[in-house]
Order: structure tokens, then C-alpha cells, then sequence
């Protein structure tokens, strides 16, 4: 089936640089897959960062920054529940604007980039503070857009941590995550997506699993502490020396008013 490969970084990742991630994923799954997959980067934390202030954003990032976004997704998400006991982030004004500039990312760039035909593969990376507001944005995707095939797919370091994995499985997301490299096992997962005819979850489940090892559906009994060396092997495998940042750039000069200021 038509596939279309997403890749996103969300905050809180530092606005000062590019993703080496999303580069190299890009890059490599570009070269491999040719014309059979588009292939697009989406630097949403670039947009907040400028969208909510840049000095805001990095004390945002600095001091607590998985807050915020845990505050917005539980009040947000699972505000039926009691969440009494939860700590929460104080500054309404904050909360505010950084939900506004997240929702109006995803609403006016993510959501319609995803391809109505397609099995819509929407990869994050999962490092540092970014688990809350990728999980904001999983829902959020599901909820504005109900006609649209998405699988989802987590990578980076966080993934790879027991109560991480351990909040998803108690949310029900459904996703796959990847230990390790993400190249070849992103490929795979785009080789399993061409290979069915129709969007079938538990066909494309199992034609995942049985592409690569290494990947896992975030509901499995999958035993975070045993690391094939495998897995790891072919980390930024020949992309290093031709990364493309065009999505960052791009997505910075969007930002300025002034393109001069560049």
C-alpha cells in the first residue's frame, strides 16, 4: 500500500540546532526507499519555540520541562479522572500559549501533510522531555483526524526506559517503538507498510514484527533489559557525511519575519 513516512521532533528539543535524528532518518529512508515513500521532517518544536518566545521556551526547557506538557495532556486527556494528586504546572498564561502553538502546528502542518491514500507512518523522537508532548500529539492527530491511516512509531533514548513504556501501556497508545538504530528498522517498517494491500492493523502488526527485531508494539511483555548488540549495529549508517537539514532551515527562515536576520 502507498506509504508516507513523518518524522517529528517535539518540544522541548532545543531550537539552536538541528535534529541529527530526523536528518539521518530522512537522509537514509530518502536514499532507500526512492520514489516508493515520501518522506518528510516535521521540526514542531522549532515552530513553539518561536511561536511562545524563545527566551520563555528555553526556561521552559531548562527547569522542569516535562511539566507543562504532562499538565496539558492530563488536563486535556484524562481529565475525567482524579488528578488531584498529580503535581501540575502553575502559570495559566504559559499553559496557554504553548497549547495554542502546539494545537496550530499539528492542526495547520502535521494533519494536513498526512495523505489520505497512504498508511501515514508518523515517527517521533522520544528524547529527554518530549514524551508528554508526543503523547499530546498522538491524541490530538487521532482525534482531528478520524479518516486517516496513521501508525505510529517512538524512538530515541526515552523509549528505551521501563516507566516510559510502562505509562503508554496504561494509556492503551498504540504504537511501535525502536530500540537502537532507526534507520534500517524505520525502512522495514516502511517495507511492511508497501507490502499489504489494505490498512489491516493486526496484518501490518504482525508484518512489522516479523521485518525486524528490535521493534515492538509499546503493549507487548517486551523486556526492556535485554539489548541485542544487533539492534545497535549500522547506527547513522552512511548518511553522517550528507545529512539534510533542509527542514530545519526552512522551518527556521518560515519563523523570522525578517529573512535578513538569517
Amino acid at each position: 500500500m502507498k506509504t508516507a513516512i513523518h518524522l517529528v521532533s517535539m518540544p522541548m528539543a532545543s531550537p539552536r540546532l538541528p535534529s541529527i535524528q530526523l536528518s539521518a532518518l530522512k537522509t537514509f529512508l530518502a536514499r532507500k526507499l526512492g520514489a516508493r515513500a515520501t518522506v518528510r521532517a516535521h521540526c514542531a518544536y522549532l515552530h513553539v519555540a518561536f511561536g511562545i518566545g524563545l527566551q520563555k521556551y528555553a526556561e521552559l526547557s531548562q527547569a522542569r520541562s516535562e511539566l507543562p506538557m504532562k499538565t496539558l495532556f492530563l488536563r486535556r486527556f484524562l481529565s475525567s479522572q482524579d488528578l488531584s494528586h498529580e503535581s501540575a504546572f502553575a502559570d495559566e498564561q504559559t499553559l496557554e500559549a504553548l497549547e495554542h502553538q502546539i494545537t496550530a502546528y499539528l492542526d495547520s502542518h502535521l494533519g494536513p501533510a498526512l495523505e489520505p491514500d497512504s498508511i501515514n507512518v508518523i515517527g517521533f523522537t522520544v528524547n529527554f522531555h518530549q514524551v508528554y508532548s508526543t503523547l499530546y500529539a498522538v491524541q490530538h492527530l487521532i482525534e482531528r483526524n478520524p479518516g486517516r491511516k496513521m501508525l505510529f512509531v517512538f524512538g530515541g533514548g526515552s523509549i528505551a526506559v521501563p516507566q516510559v513504556i510502562a505509562l503508554m501501556k496504561k494509556l492503551g497508545i498504540d504504537a511501535f517503538a525502536v530500540l537502537g538504530e532507526g534507520e534500517n528498522k524505520l525502512a522495514a517498517i516502511a517495507e511492511a507498510c508497501l507490502s499489504i494491500d489494505h490498512f489491516d492493523r493486526e496484518v501490518l502488526a504482525k508484518a512489522i514484527r516479523d521485518h525486524r527485531a528490535g521493534v515492538f508494539h509499546v503493549g507487548d511483555a517486551f523486556n526492556l533489559l535485554v539489548r541485542e548488540p544487533s539492534w545497535f549495529k549500522g547506527q547513522l549508517e552512511s548518511v553522517v557525511s550528507d545529512l539534510d537539514f533542509s527542514d530545519y532551515f526552512q522551518t527556521l527562515e518560515h519563523c523570522f519575519d525578517d529573512k535578513a536576520a538569517l
